[in-house]
């Protein structure tokens, strides 16, 4: 059986007040359980019986978050989607349901679906991280907005 297609994307940069991201890659995978046998309705087993396989796949998105000086994103969560973030440039702070953490170059934080959150560089130079979002659905309208310093809404 064929392995998982996957669907890439790289190099998509979009500006925002605080710095911008850049799509690294996106795409379907499969996961760590692999294949597993399963019967669907209409699949016509001969005997003796054949196995029929589905890919259990998951969602992923991996991006560069650039920050610059002095920033922050928005205090937001999210319904479908976990974010791991590992600091790659400078130094970061990350507030997650009202406790903060700074993380520097090397060092990786999780955020939970529906979890308050918020990166800032309280620096002088720029910070980079890399974000790697697992989830159902991982498009930008998924970002529930709490607190912005720039007006933005949902």
């Amino acid at each position: 059986m064929a392995g998982p297609e996957f669907i890439f994307v790289s190099k998509i940069t979009e500006e925002r007040p605080w710095g911008s991201f850049t799509v690294l890659d996106e795409g379907v995978g499969e996961s760590e359980f692999g294949l597993r046998p399963t019967r669907r309705k209409g699949v016509d087993l001969s005997e003796p019986v054949e196995k029929v396989y589905e890919f259990i796949r998951k969602s992923f998105k991996i991006k560069r978050i650039t920050i610059n000086p002095k920033q922050s994103l928005s205090l937001q969560y999210h319904f479908h989607r976990d974010e791991h973030w590992i600091c790659v440039e400078g130094l970061a702070s990350v507030l997650i349901d009202g406790e903060e953490t700074l993380l520097s170059v090397g060092k990786s934080i999780d955020i939970k679906k529906e979890q308050r959150h918020r990166l800032s560089n309280p620096t002088d130079k720029t910070t980079q991280i890399i974000e790697i979002q697992l989830g159902d659905y991982l498009e930008e309208d998924d970002i529930v907005r709490l607190e912005d310093i720039y007006g933005r809404t949902t």
